[in-house]
């Protein structure tokens, strides 16, 4: 689905031009499909891309959709958490991978010639020396009433809010739901799997609050 990426100035003015805009912020000229973002809380609106140019997935359906490709091309998925990658002895090239399968404690090594590691914030539990951060994220779905324009905005919220409340990213997507994600951070450890991850309600009662207070379509969504 293509859309349009804005970056709008909510509020109050005195917003900052988006170094990466194609377009000069305008206290006028959001576009008129934008009907979703109350009209009197835009004080200024910067277009950083269109569907020329831009576009998004659902996270989850495009995970799926090529597992199932590659299916049909004879791959085999394994279920379970890989605990380490395994060296040849010159520590030049890894040669296997141990992972417990899921729902047990039994170890197995697979054997491989080429390994791709894609773990997220988990990645340094694999290799220590990657440059990724292990923080957490907090993010919030909620689905309008009725369908909405396909979007993707960056809001600068007005009156300046809290660091810690850096004004959430919203992105309507495909599947008519919005999905609205908030700052990282580091408050808690990084759990050993994905359903341990602790959530912390507040945070995402506050994501709901910065957007709803902008998009009747947001606060009146389920």
């Amino acid at each position: 689905m293509g859309e349009a990426v804005g970056h709008t100035a909510t509020v109050e003015s005195h917003s900052h031009f988006h170094p990466h805009a194609v377009s000069s912020p305008s206290n006028k000229n959001h576009p008129p499909e934008l009907d979703w973002i109350t009209p009197d809380k835009i004080t200024s609106y910067t277009e950083l891309g269109g569907p020329e140019n831009t576009a998004q997935v659902h996270p989850h359906s495009f995970t799926n959709s090529i597992a199932d490709l590659a299916k049909d091309q004879g791959a085999r998925f394994i279920i379970g958490s890989v605990t380490c990658l395994n060296y040849t002895n010159d520590w030049g090239q890894v040669k296997s991978v141990s992972y417990r399968i899921k729902g047990t404690s039994c170890l197995v090594e697979l054997h491989a010639s080429d390994v791709v590691v894609a773990a997220g914030p988990w990645t340094k539990k694999l290799i220590p020396e990657a440059p990724i951060k292990e923080s957490r994220n907090h993010s919030i779905v909620v689905r309008p009433r009725k369908p909405v324009s396909a979007y993707v905005l960056f809001p600068e919220l007005h009156p300046k809010i809290p660091q810690k409340r850096i004004p959430p990213e919203i992105y309507s997507r495909p599947d008519g739901t919005i999905y609205s994600c908030g700052p990282s951070d580091m408050d808690v450890p990084l759990p050993e799997t994905t359903d341990l991850v602790d959530v912390n309600p507040k945070i995402c009662d506050r994501i709901y609050e910065d957007v709803s207070s902008i998009s009747a379509a947001l606060r009146e969504g389920e």
